[in-house]
């Protein structure tokens, strides 16, 4: 709005004053190059060129929308979106922020880390829980048995108590390193193919039977499961178990199964099966309780090879933590 200066008398002396007098002048200047044909035509040039900018900002939101999945959540599938919201909770970590050595992913595949308050000693712990999964414990021993490993706590890493030598001298790292290298050079053609686990072991046996010196068909199953379901969950944002992914039927996931992440209560429940499975030995060897489990996580969902749980106990005064399965 052009703005009128009255250069009439403005006082008893009809004179105007010579603050009135600077800042017409001053209004003037501008007004007359707001007026300028070359002032407005380089104001058309702007309009133009933010209309341009907003249309092509439209265009690429559209166009990142279409490319996000359309179909419908299932039973048991989870937004990205949602669980974010759960700053706490990281799906799927990389090996290197949870294990002081992260060569030992090989053998403990990394499913979800999730935080827990302590509330005897105040300190907040990064909880880790893994995937141990087709690989028979050959010689048990301290901190590696069939369904409890153990580790040591520090600075939200954990650094295995145990000793390989519990799988029996089989070569896991190089079956391992195997299989990644397979799927990161053939992940578009498996994921386009939409290839079961068990398809893939089928075809991948003889590959297989010249690399390891033991049956790896069980590794290879939950590996390759694992990597499948991590690779959609980190390009979609959705939790989809394997067989969803892979066939056309659904699931049927119990009650139970349907979350991911499961609460303290209900990991002490499942946990507490597992403590009674264990000797008086093997509970005093650790001392181990139920009121150390703090949370827990099903396997079903992560990988194709297991339906049971993987549960976590907290032993806060000797600073380790127990993988209960």
């Amino acid at each position: 709005m052009k703005r009128e200066i009255d250069v009439q008398a403005k006082s008893t002396d009809d004179r105007i004053t010579e603050l009135e007098m600077a800042e017409y002048a001053e209004y003037k200047v501008e007004l007359d190059l707001s007026d300028s044909p070359t002032s407005q035509q380089a104001q058309k040039n702007q309009q133009a060129q933010q209309a341009q900018q907003h249309q092509q900002h439209q265009q690429q939101s559209v166009t990142s929308a279409a490319q996000l999945p359309q179909q419908p959540f299932t039973s048991g599938t989870y937004s990205m979106n949602s669980l974010q919201k759960q700053s706490s909770i990281h799906w799927y970590p990389d090996p290197e922020d949870v294990l002081d050595n992260p060569a030992l992913s090989c053998y403990f595949l990394p499913l979800v880390t999730f935080t827990h308050e302590h509330l005897q000693n105040g300190q907040a712990y990064q909880i880790h829980l893994f995937g141990i999964e087709g690989l028979p414990c050959v010689a048990p021993d301290r901190y590696g048995e069939p369904h409890m490993w153990g580790f040591a706590y520090n600075g939200g890493k954990y650094r295995w108590l145990g000793d390989t030598a519990v799988f029996g001298g089989m070569n896991v790292s190089d079956v391992y390193a195997w299989l990644l290298n397979d799927f990161d050079r053939n992940c578009e053609y498996y994921m386009h193919e939409r290839m079961s686990a068990a398809d893939y072991v089928a075809g991948a046996q003889t590959a297989l039977a010249s690399i390891a010196n033991f049956d790896a068909r069980a590794y290879a199953h939950s590996v390759y499961s694992y990597m499948y379901t991590r690779v959609h969950y980190q390009r979609t944002g959705q939790f989809r178990h394997m067989n969803e992914l892979t066939s056309d039927q659904a699931t049927a996931t119990g009650l139970r199964s349907e979350r991911w992440l499961l609460d303290r209560l209900e990991a002490q429940q499942l946990g507490s099966s597992v403590l009674a499975g264990l000797t008086t030995v093997e509970r005093h060897r650790y001392a181990l309780d139920t009121a150390m489990i703090v949370g827990g996580a099903e396997r079903f969902h992560f990988m194709d090879s297991s339906q049971g749980a993987v549960v976590a106990a907290l032993n806060a005064e000797r600073q380790h933590v127990y993988l209960l399965q």
